[in-house]
């Protein structure tokens, strides 16, 4: 007892050090934040308690050393619940095609985000490390269901997070962004050492204002796909590309947002015997709009349409997802939610699914976190 209670006292001894050396450092900004979610869902007679990508996270920004603006964050998914299945497909820690699975079973912590980066006197930032894709600025317009969405905008390639092709949560990246008299540019290379190149992955995106309200956005995204993936998926092609497209309108507390992608050797579908890389056309639209101060309803579609689908697949593959859905603010940081999912495609095992979630979350202040 007495060796715990010392343990105690030092672990306080060390926080209150910490935190003084913070408040006397050159940090202007310091922000640890956490978003914590669950939900009961429904699915045909199933019921069972899940996860919904709950994470915590911790972001540092200094602006006092001449001009310069240095800026690191870090974030880490949790599982709250144990499950083997999730709905929510951006929660996934996969990051190749070939170790594709709906969640994550074992991991209880992974790497969500984890960069640095640097900016001189508004001269756009410069970062290193595992950050949301340019291609997400726009592909995420429309990504803001709270347990259904993403799966047509090639942001969330074959249910992984977006990692390996640099669409999603890029991994292993040096990015560039900027935005400059209303127009945000991004550009970025990923070198996870595929082949020997120094560069095997590549994005640009760009969106503005064009109204009051009113934006439009456009992505493209090229990554070169390793030999060992080749080899072992069938339809995988030497590049991975992926364009998106998007506007969206924002007044008041009403929001809308629709894209459309085109896709080449990008998504990857799989059932229990085989995964099967394929290009596809997608849509996704987002309408969200408050008819009371606390509460809010939303509504869209994610449609995904396969071109020149692989012979394994079945022949009339295609994904189409209706949403609807409702949230009760307790608070502003805190909701509960109800989302259902009208699902009329039909998935690489040749079968449907009819999929329905709710639960609560607690949510972190807006700005302080990314999607």
């Amino acid at each position: 007892m007495r060796r715990i209670a010392l343990v105690l006292v030092f672990s306080i001894l060390l926080t209150a050090q910490a935190a003084a050396q913070i408040e006397e450092s050159d940090l202007n900004f310091f922000n640890p934040y956490g978003s914590f979610r669950a939900h009961m869902a429904l699915s045909g007679r199933n019921v069972s308690v899940e996860n919904n990508s709950s994470r915590l996270g911790l972001m540092m920004i200094s602006d006092r050393r001449s001009g310069w603006i240095l800026s690191v964050r870090g974030e880490w998914g949790i599982n709250l619940v144990k499950n083997e299945t999730g709905f929510s497909l951006d929660e996934n820690d996969d990051t190749e095609w070939s170790t594709l699975k709906e969640g994550n079973p074992d991991q209880t912590i992974w790497t969500r985000l984890g960069y640095v980066g640097v900016e001189y006197e508004g001269t756009g930032e410069l970062s290193i490390g595992k950050r949301w894709s340019v291609y997400s600025e726009v592909a995420s317009w429309t990504d803001l269901f709270d347990v259904f969405g993403g799966w047509a905008s090639g942001q969330y390639p074959g249910g992984t997070d977006g990692g390996y092709t640099g669409t999603g949560r890029a991994e292993k990246v040096l990015m560039y962004r900027h935005t400059v008299k209303g127009v945000f540019i991004g550009v970025q290379m990923q070198m996870r050492g595929t082949g020997g190149r120094v560069v095997d992955s590549y994005g640009l995106a760009s969106y503005l204002s064009v109204a009051e309200g009113l934006s439009v956005g456009a992505a493209w995204n090229d990554a070169r796909v390793n030999d060992q993936v080749r080899q072992n998926i069938p339809g995988v092609l030497d590049h991975a590309r992926a364009l998106v497209t998007g506007v969206k309108y924002e007044k008041d507390s009403f929001y809308a947002a629709g894209i459309y992608s085109w896709q080449d050797g990008n998504e990857a579908a799989h059932n229990e015997e085989h995964t099967v890389i394929y290009s596809c056309h997608g849509a996704e639209l987002f309408v969200q709009g408050n008819i009371a101060e606390a509460f809010r309803l939303h509504g869209g579609f994610n449609l995904r349409i396969t071109r020149d689908p692989h012979p394994t697949l079945p022949e009339n593959f295609e994904l189409r997802h209706y949403i609807v859905g409702a949230a009760w603010y307790i608070r502003p940081t805190t909701y509960i939610y109800s989302e259902f999912l009208l699902d009329d495609g039909i998935y690489a095992d040749g079968h449907g699914r009819d999929n329905w979630g709710s639960g609560w979350t607690s949510l972190t202040p807006e700005g302080n976190t990314d999607a």
